[in-house]
């Protein structure tokens, strides 16, 4: 690709961050609503986390190419949230549209460390007493509640979709908006560099 073009440059900055989302997309949509080979099966499961892996490994790999500090750590902290936001607004958009409600007792919180190379991440692994016997914990990145509290809930009859508080499924069409307005937003910083804007072009030139 002739990166010194306009278009070779327009193609890199905003176009491998759509195509990021778009991995994201699919594969979370596969693992929902794609045939049970997804679902059922570890290499259909396997291919769904491929996807989703490969967008947010595109979308990281390709800030490689940016050398000003503000947007090769900018736009990367916005495309791993708003990546994060995407996915999460994909399987609550799932649960809006065939979910089941039900309610839960929380008996018990347990914080697991999560590595990925350098970075650690908290998540938190709940135990739950619910009116539909068949959930039996939750993994989320926040804390659902304290022991004894009761949380609205709501769960895929299919099992596809893990579960998810009420008020997140109620608000994934803004967790959505959010999630393409911040990768929208890293797009734009790109731009900035592309285009060789004071204080956000290359800083060797």
């Amino acid at each position: 690709m002739d990166f010194g073009g306009f278009l070779g440059r327009l193609a890199f900055a905003v176009g491998i961050p759509a195509v990021a989302g778009g991995l994201v997309v699919a594969g979370r949509r596969l693992a929902a609503d794609g045939p049970d080979f997804f679902a059922a099966t570890a290499r259909g499961g396997s291919l769904c986390t491929v996807l989703v892996v490969g967008g947010f490994a595109l979308a990281a790999s390709s800030q490689l190419r940016y050398r000003n500090v503000l947007v090769f750590f900018g736009a990367f902290f916005v495309f791993m949230t708003g990546l994060q936001f995407i996915g999460a607004a994909t399987d609550a958009e799932v649960l809006a549209r065939r979910g089941e409600p039900t309610s839960c007792t929380v008996l018990a919180v347990h914080p697991v460390t999560v590595s990925s190379g350098e970075n650690h991440r908290v998540r938190h692994v709940t135990d739950v007493e619910c009116t539909d016997r068949a959930i039996r914990s939750m993994t989320t990145d926040d804390r659902l509640g304290v022991e004894g509290e009761r949380i609205d809930v709501v769960h895929d009859p299919r099992g596809r979709v893990d579960p998810r508080l009420a008020d997140d499924v109620t608000h994934s069409s803004t967790t959505w908006r959010q999630g393409w307005l911040l990768v929208a937003a890293g797009a734009g910083l790109r731009l900035l560099y592309e285009f060789d804007v004071p204080f956000f072009g290359c800083m060797d030139e």
